[in-house]
This record gives C-alpha cells, sequence and structure tokens, in this order.
C-alpha cells in the first residue's frame, strides 16, 4: 500500500481522537457530556453496528475463527511476558496487574474497527470476520483483567461479583451473539429495521473516537514512566509481532492477517483505567500508558498498512 492510502486509512481515526482531546480541553466537551456520549456508543452505538454488519455481511466463521485464533494466541503469550516482566519494568506487586493488563488490553472496537474499515473499502466480508473475532476476545479481555487485577490485591475480592454480572451482559457480546444467529440462519433483517440499525451504528465509530480523545485528557505519566514505557511497548509492538508469527503459522490469508496486526496494534483500551480504579490498581500507570501507547500505535498501523 502506497503512503496516501495509508494516510486517508490512518488519519480519520486520529483525527477524531485530536478533536475530541482539543474540544475537551477548550471546554466544549464537559466531562458529563463526555460520559453521555461513552454510554450511548457503548450500550447503543457499537452493538446496533455489529448487530447490523454481522447479520447484513458475508457469514464467513472459517475465517473469523483464524483470525480470532492469531489475536488470541499473541495475547496469551504477550500477558504471560508482561507478567514476568512487571517487575523488570519497574512495577510492583500492587503494580502488577495493572502493567499486565496495560501490555494486553487494546482498544479494539474503538480504534482497529475504524481502521479495518478505511482500510478496506468495498469488502465488508473483512470487517465481519473483525467483527466477529473481536467480540470474543473482548470477553476474554475483561475476565483475564479482572483475574491479574485481583491477583495483585492485598484485599482480593470486593466487588467481583458485581464485575462477573457486567460479564455476563456485555452488550457487544450480546451483540455479536445476536448477529451470528441471524447470519446462520439466513433470516436477514427487515430494511426498517436494518436502515435503523445501519443509522444508529453509523455514529457509533465518530463518537468512540472523539470520546477516546476527551478522555486522554487530565491522564498523567508522572513518576512511573519505566513501566509505562514498557506496557506500552508490549502492547504496539511485540504483540504485533507475535501475532504476525501466529498468522503466518495459522496461514491466514493477507486481508486476514492484516486485520490481525491492526487488532493487536491498537492502543490500550480505555476501559482498563476505569477498572484498574475500581480494583485499586496503579491509576497514574493506567492512565499513562493509555496515552503513550495511543502515540506509539500510529506508526506501528502505518507500517502495518505498508507492509501487508
Amino acid at each position: 500500500m502506497s503512503l496516501w492510502p495509508i494516510f486517508d486509512s490512518l488519519a480519520p481515526v486520529f483525527l477524531l481522537i485530536a478533536l475530541g482531546a482539543a474540544l475537551r480541553r477548550s471546554g466544549f466537551l464537559s466531562l458529563t457530556t463526555l460520559t453521555g456520549l461513552n454510554r450511548l456508543t457503548y450500550w447503543i452505538g457499537l452493538p446496533c453496528l455489529t448487530v447490523h454488519d454481522i447479520a447484513t455481511g458475508p457469514f464467513q466463521p472459517l475465517a473469523a475463527a483464524g483470525l480470532f485464533t492469531a489475536v488470541l494466541a499473541a495475547t496469551v503469550i504477550g500477558g504471560v511476558l508482561a507478567w514476568y516482566c512487571a517487575g523488570a519494568c519497574g512495577a510492583g506487586r500492587a503494580a502488577r496487574g495493572t502493567f499486565v493488563q496495560a501490555a494486553f488490553r487494546g482498544n479494539l472496537y474503538f480504534i482497529s474497527l475504524p481502521v479495518i474499515v478505511y482500510a478496506s473499502p468495498g469488502h465488508p466480508e473483512v470487517r465481519s470476520a473483525a467483527l466477529i473475532a473481536s467480540a470474543p476476545v473482548i470477553l476474554l479481555y475483561s475476565i483475564a483483567a479482572v483475574l491479574v487485577l485481583e491477583a495483585s490485591r492485598s484485599t482480593p475480592g470486593a466487588g467481583r461479583a458485581g464485575l462477573w454480572r457486567s460479564l455476563a451482559t456485555n452488550p457487544q457480546l450480546l451483540a455479536c451473539v445476536i448477529g451470528l444467529a441471524l447470519a446462520a440462519s439466513g433470516a436477514g433483517l427487515p430494511p426498517s429495521l436494518e436502515r435503523s440499525l445501519d443509522a444508529l451504528g453509523r455514529m457509533a465509530l465518530p463518537l468512540a473516537l472523539l470520546g477516546i480523545g476527551g478522555s486522554l485528557i487530565g491522564a498523567h505519566i508522572g513518576s512511573r514512566l519505566r513501566p509505562v514505557f514498557g506496557a506500552a511497548l508490549i502492547k504496539t509492538a511485540l504483540l504485533p509481532l507475535l501475532g504476525f508469527g501466529f498468522g503466518w503459522l495459522l496461514g491466514l490469508a493477507p486481508e486476514q492477517l492484516r486485520s490481525a496486526l491492526i487488532l493487536l496494534s491498537t492502543p490500550t483500551a480505555s476501559a482498563s483505567y476505569v477498572l484498574a480504579r475500581q480494583l485499586g490498581g496503579d491509576e497514574a500507570l493506567a492512565s499513562g500508558s493509555i496515552v503513550l501507547s495511543t502515540l506509539l500505535s500510529a506508526p506501528v498501523l502505518a507500517l502495518v498498512l505498508a507492509l501487508v
């Protein structure tokens, strides 16, 4: 891919993130408004997008299975390595869970999906496979994040029941199940419902990117530069390298390999800060990792689009 198509694929993503940060910095977007937009995106926009794209797109479970396997394998290996490298990177016992979560938990729907969409115009099967593969990965992210953060706590168990309930009612997972059921049955969607879901889904990606930009304002690295850099490097460099190896072993088609690398090259999910705060993790490490990994992911994603 030449330089201009790469720019066209990445610029909308990072320009919208920058706009969200500018609007939050200027006060145009208040914290209350930003919280409401994030809830609207999470509970309405993205589930509608997921149901619509899976139900109306080409049904290719085998392609999604290979993509899922490559992403999952790279994530598990990267997470295990991060657990054992945490101490060497300056993350003590109490911060180890936060470090590991920042190193493996990517912002799949909010960043990787827009990049995949912009990089694969006219290929709905690529987007459909990415959506199908992403839903279980995000669920596993959430479960693993709770486990590693709990393992780092001196008093584990607080608030765990509520977290497991939220996992069972995850809107993205439920939307994926509904979309898969409709696609597998061949029933499709009535035109009125399809258009409604399409309209609601179209708002999800821009609102999500604006929300990410707004959430970056106020994040700080402080004295946690060493573990922040270590976690961000594992997330944006090591995981894509592992994904390339697993994708090659699995014989993924070029477009599926590119999707896998895009999914693995995304920055640390903003939800990791919320969970770290709820479970008594290292908030400075969590917020700093989001900021630095977002900066590092841009050149990595450009490299992926250029080479694959």
